[in-house]
């Protein structure tokens, strides 16, 4: 039996009274992935996905008693094609998508985000200690009335600790993240920010773009490694 079906059926998991919603403590990234695929009978795509969340998805479906169920399915697949991609997006509304092999993010036009972000996987998985990784974001858009920066902030939260704003229809940040010194440098047409990460207490960095505003056209963000 899974996990789900012990609980439900030992009579100790209860509903929340106010809304009639069960809570589980676990990550909030590959739950979705699994619950569509117990739904479609299906293997969990992972193309998509980094080494890291892939590392989550394996320690996920054996703590819910899947393995058996998806033992001779292709659930545990490869991880994402080499390169920083996008991998994940955070907002109420929905609107954002991802094409391109996930190096675009697209926020499609419509209702107001507050704060919405697409998301890398953590930095320090696609390094190691000695090599720097660099990276670059492209902004396109035809209006320049919305607030969107590029951030880097911790994998499990949603608060920036170095960001910088995007000027112009079509704007270019480009990103060091230095493994050894635990530093972050954002560099834009005419500013250059270094934030040492370690003053923060941050060890497994992401990179993000943030929109704010109500959207006339759809912005894109390309990410692109070098």
């Amino acid at each position: 039996e899974s996990f789900f079906w012990c609980m439900l059926h030992s009579g100790d998991w209860k509903p929340d009274e106010e809304h009639g919603e069960y809570f589980v403590d676990r990550s909030a990234i590959v739950f979705p992935l699994i619950l569509e695929s117990l739904r479609q009978q299906q293997p969990v795509p992972t193309e998509h996905l980094s080494k890291f969340e892939v590392g989550m998805l394996k320690k996920d479906v054996d703590f819910y008693g899947l393995t058996k169920l998806f033992a001779n399915t292709e659930l545990i697949g490869q991880p994402s094609p080499a390169g920083l991609v996008w991998v994940r997006h955070t907002s109420e509304i929905g609107g954002i998508r991802f094409t391109n092999n996930n190096q675009t993010a697209m926020f499609e036009p419509g209702e107001s985000f507050a704060r919405a972000y697409a998301l890398t996987a953590p930095l320090n998985t696609m390094t190691n200690n000695t090599t720097s990784l660099r990276w670059k974001v492209t902004r396109t858009s035809l209006q320049d009335i919305d607030q969107s920066y590029l951030v880097i902030q911790p994998a499990d939260a949603t608060t920036p600790q170095a960001c910088l704003r995007f000027q112009g229809k079509t704007s270019t940040i480009e990103c060091e993240f230095n493994p050894a010194t635990n530093k972050v440098t954002l560099k834009s047409e005419n500013l250059t920010t270094e934030t040492d990460l370690t003053d923060w207490k941050i060890t497994n960095p992401v990179c993000g773009v943030r929109v704010s505003g109500r959207l006339l056209s759809a912005i894109e963000f390309q990410i692109t490694q070098f």
